[in-house]
């Protein structure tokens, strides 16, 4: 492979992953971002095991996109249990979904 090659598939991971920042969180929450990105990090996997191990910059610039893509993943995730989250007030089924006990006090 090419290093040119190999620029361009870790330039469109990066740039699929950045074309989620201009999204509002529910835009975010909406998008399927695991299916988008990890098509990409999988690209990138594969094509740093064939390129040579003499382009170290591109091969630690290809792990950081990874690692990139998989926070932005992570976030993803959090926004869907964030979208899951009981509504303001509804606090005695949050309790009793962690499992815990709402016990009133007089004080």
């Amino acid at each position: 492979m090419k290093i040119g090659e190999f620029r361009r598939i870790v330039d469109a991971l990066n740039w699929s992953r950045n074309d989620l920042s201009g999204s509002t969180r529910q835009e975010f929450a909406r998008c399927n971002v695991p299916a988008r990105l990890n098509e990409h990090i999988e690209r990138v996997r594969t094509a740093t095991q064939e390129i040579s191990p003499r382009f170290t910059d591109d091969i630690e610039s290809a792990a950081r996109a990874i690692d990139y893509a998989n926070k932005t993943i992570e976030r993803w995730q959090a926004a869907q249990e964030q979208e899951q989250a009981p509504v303001r007030g509804d606090i005695k089924s949050a309790f009793a979904r962690a499992g815990l006990k709402l016990v009133h006090s007089e004080n």
